[in-house]
Parts: C-alpha cells; structure tokens; sequence
C-alpha cells in the first residue's frame, strides 16, 4: 500500500519561510498542509528552529511543527541510519549525517520526502527512498519525483551527450525517434 505522507526537508521548509516565498512551494505545502500529509522529525524541528531570529518566530514555528506528525528517533530508527550510512560510504557517498537520518526516517515511514537538496536523490540511487525535489529559478520552482529521477537518468545513458546538445540548442531530433 503507498504511503500519501510527506516529509519535508529543512531545505523545503527554508524555502517555504522566504519573504520572496515562490507560489508553486507555497501553494504545494499548503495543500499537503490541508490534507494534514506532512510529517516531520526531531532533527528537522531543530535545523528550522535553530534557525529562527526572534522569540516570537521560534515560538510561531514551533507550536506549528509540533501540530504535524512526528516520527521517533528509536533505537531501531538510529540503526538503520547507521546502516544506510555504512552502505552509503562504501559506496563513495558521503553525505551529511543529519540527511542519513531525515532518509532514514522517511524509509521508516514509507514517507516521500521534499527537498531542495541533491544529497536525498544520491542517497535514492542506493535506497529505498520516495523523493521529490523543488528545483528553483529565478521566479518559479517546480518538483520532480522518484520516477521521473529515474527516467532522465535513463535516458541520460542512452544518450550520453543529449543534455549538453539540448542545453546548446543542437539536440538531434532522430535521438528523440529512437
């Protein structure tokens, strides 16, 4: 059975708090906010809150972090991390270790987790991890998931050279007919 819930990287989140908020991550955490599908973490509250400059916007912040969903750092929890991070490093991929710990409670959870940070859609590659991922421009973000991750990296194998032809222009139009 698929998991409808989300959690939402201290990355999101960030982007969510800006005064030059973008609409499409506004409107989206607004609308899991709605269908109360957002779940978070101990180590989430603490990278948001610590961040926060007055007593008011702490206390703001927190009274609605705490109001989600919280899924527990266990002992279980903490192993898994630790095996993910083992995994991960033998590998080759290094990540923060409070990212180890966000993934692996999104593991825990079934969970798909929003960010803004390339370390979940490495970490995906080697995991069993649900991932979806604001990208910004200048004036908009969009989100791509899981499976359209795993498209374009399949099709970036099959045409090795097509993003650098796409981004000059020079794509070739019998790549796309094959």
């Amino acid at each position: 059975m698929q998991n409808d819930l989300f959690l939402l990287d201290t990355s999101v989140w960030l982007l969510a708090l800006k005064k030059d908020l973008i609409s499409e991550v506004k409107d989206r955490i607004d609308h899991l906010l709605k269908e109360d599908m957002i779940i978070t973490t101990g180590i989430i509250r603490l990278e948001v809150l610590a961040r926060t400059k007055t007593e008011r916007e702490f206390q703001r912040l927190k009274s609605r972090l705490d109001a989600l969903g919280n899924i527990e750092t266990d002992n279980s929890l903490w192993q898994k991390a630790c095996e993910l991070g083992f995994k991960l490093r033998r590998k080759g991929i290094t990540v923060p270790h409070t990212d180890i710990l966000i993934a692996a409670c999104a593991i825990k959870t079934e969970s798909t987790i929003l960010h803004a940070d390339a370390h979940f859609d490495m970490m995906a590659k080697y995991a069993k991890l649900k991932v979806g991922k604001f990208h910004q421009g200048s004036k908009r973000a969009w989100l791509t998931t899981s499976k359209e991750i795993t498209a374009c990296s399949a099709l970036i194998q099959l045409f090795p050279t097509a993003h650098r032809e796409f981004a000059e222009g020079v794509f070739p139009t019998s790549a796309m007919n094959r």
